[in-house]
């Protein structure tokens, strides 16, 4: 009988003794049952941003490791021409082939930014380029192999496909796959003696067009990621794609976690150069690469398991990857909670925990795609730590295990606590699945039409680290039944978030003004978190609503009165900022408001009666179709004529004031180009027409102008539907500054008094 070590061996060791095992002839081949590599860019951000987060340990630790999960070989002799170690991937060519692209990426990295040590004194400039050589050669080692005999040595990529053949003479090797022509054409550009080479270009197109651009495409991800991470791009970057971390700063590289990564610096001999590489300049970005790249070879951890033959290893893959995700966070957490209360002599079953987390697995086994569970679980994880303890925690999946794991464990000190933080967890779950639903704000018994259209405005504005502080009393509504003051909390919020983003124009550290609410004792009682030791005393609305006044009257927003926040807003370009605001504060003016009959263009609700045909700020018309974008009424960029050049002169941001803009069906605006305003007008005058009659007049005079309504336009003026919203432009004969000025405070005008009663009682 086979002993164990005869059927598999398994190693746990870094990326760099990974891919040079076997004593450095080891070749990966992916059989052809295999896919393509076609990992996502959630799934490389995932990775890099768990590498980034690992790296970024360093400064609280001595050491940290980054483990990326298991590769499950076979060790074969099918390469008849290869004289290495060949072995087959069964499980994780995703994962390993992504690892050798970021190998590449960083190569390629550090080659681009060698100029940048020129900002070193002599000593420190000598050691970060040879550095710079070492690490250069150590990722082309991990990139190719070496195959040496007496008469030859000869290099072969460390990953090819079934199709590929490999061999130490290169006039014998034939590669076809994608991956295996980019690493070799890769290392062939970057082994000239030159550490300073031009941008690598791949040519190569062996297999199929879309394989091809999609490995190409996923490399420029991955180098845009460590731009990111290194701190090469701007980190008050807006872009989507950006990971989720912190750039770690210049000073933290005297530290001795980190100078532990440079083996040509000596410490106790080489303080000055430690002390000339942590000072700021722009070599700190090259130092960060090199670090970084070493971080990835020699920290970065991977389980390397070999089975002795195919069938040994699909028995371990099957073992190992049951559903082909990595547990969340939240899953990995309820062994520790059914530990500690069986530890607590009371068990697991029909304790007051179990209801709570069938209550979390019944909302999450709602979500059908492995992805999106996980994407959810992470968002979860984020709002609960705000809501728990007022806590930021990052998409990063080991720090939210860290967090839920050391929250409960450590910092939770009795049972009656333990319970309150899983029945907390259980609450943003299921207030993030009734109120905060993937698909949308959904209509439930248990939200007022107020607060539906509040919790689609915050939605849309982006800012969900509102989320803890509403379902806080959400949470009290759901056991003691005060609706009310649900609906009261989130209009005060909501009207919060109009008011400071107004003034500010852009989110202007918002982020960190919810967290402070969340996590920090106020003059008016407990912070909004839950609490970990203690249960904190909820806010009463009327407390709330004085804590968010306060909030606005501090020096740098300044509003306590009408006629602060509108000599602040006036000037503030929203239509170029968040559309979402310009929105919200058209259609909070709009309500129950007409046409002012002394002043075109203006609105007023003097001597008006409430109506439902002039009721604008709900949910139905925020979703509405019909006032579905923002468009600007003068176009956005000068058209050199046929405006009023006051529009695009001394004030720079007149255009983008919230009286420029207009809600209109679709991208309908953009239609009409840089039309004038008296042609333009008649696409407005079309769009108000009170009967059949006045609309084909009007479409009539634009078919004669030689304007083009849209087809979408002209299917909604045949069903009879009349832009009230758009009545007040009808009978403006002038579109210039002043009136965009008066419209401006005209609208913030019927804004605030909308709004006013939402935030002060």
């Amino acid at each position: 009988m086979l002993g164990v070590g005869d059927i598999f061996v398994a190693k746990v060791e870094s990326l760099w003794d990974t891919l040079n095992c076997h004593g450095g002839t080891v070749g990966f081949r992916i059989p052809e049952y295999q896919r393509t590599y076609d990992w996502s860019e959630e799934r490389i951000s995932r990775l890099l941003e768990d590498c980034a987060n690992g790296f970024g340990q360093l400064r609280k630790t001595k050491e940290s490791y980054t483990f990326l999960g298991t590769l499950i070989l076979v060790r074969e002799k099918s390469e008849t021409t290869f004289d290495g170690d060949s072995v087959a991937v069964v499980d994780g060519q995703q994962r390993l082939t992504t690892l050798l692209l970021t190998c590449c990426a960083l190569v390629e990295k550090i080659s681009a930014n060698l100029g940048l040590a020129e900002n070193l004194h002599a000593d420190a400039k000598d050691v970060i380029i040879r550095e710079a050589e070492r690490h250069i050669g150590q990722l082309c080692r991990c990139i190719v192999g070496e195959l040496r005999s007496f008469q030859q040595t000869g290099r072969y990529p460390r990953i090819i496909r079934h199709q590929d053949k490999r061999a130490a003479d290169k006039t014998k090797a034939h590669y076809k796959s994608t991956i295996a022509n980019f690493l070799t054409d890769f290392t062939d550009h970057y082994s000239s003696a030159s550490l300073v080479r031009p941008e690598f270009s791949f040519q190569h197109r062996r297999d199929d067009d879309a394989t091809s651009k999609r490995l190409v495409e996923n490399y420029d991800f991955i180098k845009r990621q460590i731009a990111h991470i290194v701190g090469l791009t701007a980190q008050k970057t807006n872009s989507d794609e950006a990971p989720d971390y912190e750039v770690v700063p210049c000073q933290d590289f005297k530290l001795k976690s980190f100078t532990n990564l440079l083996p040509k610096i000596r410490r106790g001999r080489n303080e000055r150069v430690v002390a000339n590489i942590s000072r700021e300049g722009p070599s700190n970005q090259l130092t960060r690469l090199i670090l970084f790249a070493s971080y990835i070879s020699q920290c970065v951890v991977l389980t390397r398991v070999e089975a002795r033959n195919q069938d040994y290893a699909f028995d371990i893959f099957d073992a190992l990857n049951t559903t082909g995700e990595p547990l969340t966070a939240i899953e990995t957490f309820k062994p520790l909670v059914i530990q500690s209360e069986q530890t607590g002599g009371r068990g697991y079953t029909g304790w007051t925990s179990e209801p709570e987390f069938s209550e979390i697995e019944g909302v999450f086994g709602k979500i059908l795609k492995p992805a999106d569970r996980q994407s959810e679980a992470r968002e979860t994880v984020i709002s609960f730590a705000l809501y728990a303890s007022g806590e930021k925690v990052s998409k990063d999946l080991r720090g939210q295990r860290r967090y839920l794991r050391r929250s409960y464990d450590r910092r939770c000190e009795t049972a009656q606590s333990k319970q309150r933080f899983v029945k907390s967890l259980s609450e943003m779950t299921q207030f993030r699945d009734e109120c905060w639903s993937r698909e949308g704000i959904r209509q439930t018994p248990s939200l007022e039409p107020d607060t539906r259209l509040c919790l689609q405005v915050i939605r849309d504005m982006n800012s969900s680290l509102v989320l803890p502080a509403i379902a806080r009393y959400w949470a009290i509504e759901r056991s003691q039944g005060n609706e009310k003051d649900v609906t009261n909390a989130v209009r005060a919020l909501t009207a919060f978030l109009i008011l400071r983003r107004s003034v500010t124009g852009s989110t202007g550290g918002i982020d960190g003004v919810f967290r402070a609410i969340m996590k920090e004792r106020s003059s008016y009682g407990d912070p909004l978190c839950c609490g970990l030791q203690s249960e904190n005393q909820l806010l009463s609305v009327s407390e709330l609503r004085a804590y968010l006044r306060g909030l606005l009257a501090v020096r740098q927003i300044g509003v306590t009165t009408k006629e602060e926040w509108i000599q602040s807003a006036k000037d503030i370009p929203i239509g170029r900022h968040t559309s979402p605001l310009a929105k919200f504060l058209i259609l909070a003016a709009s309500q129950y408001a007409k046409p002012d009959p002394n002043y075109p263009g203006l609105l007023t609700r003097e001597d008006f009666r409430e109506s439902e045909e002039q009721e604008y700020l709900t949910y139905a018309k925020w979703i509405s179709a019909e006032y579905k974008t923002i468009e600007h009424v003068a176009p956005s960029t000068n058209p050199g004529q046929g405006w009023d050049p006051d529009i695009y002169g001394r004030q720079r941001f007149t255009r983008d004031t919230v009286g420029n803009l207009a809600l209109l069906p679709q991208k309908e605006n953009a239609s009409l180009g840089n039309s004038p305003w008296k042609r333009k007008r008649l696409f407005y005058l079309a769009l108000t027409a009170p009967d059949s009659a006045e609309q084909e007049h009007w479409l009539h005079e634009a078919d004669a102008a030689g304007l083009e309504f849209p087809k979408t336009t002209r299917t909604l003026l045949k069903k009879g539907r009349r832009l009230h919203l758009l009545d007040p432009l009808r009978e403006v004969e002038e579109w210039d500054e002043k009136l965009i000025r008066a419209r401006t405070e005209n609208i913030l005008s019927l804004a605030w008094d909308t709004i006013k009663p939402w935030l002060w009682d």
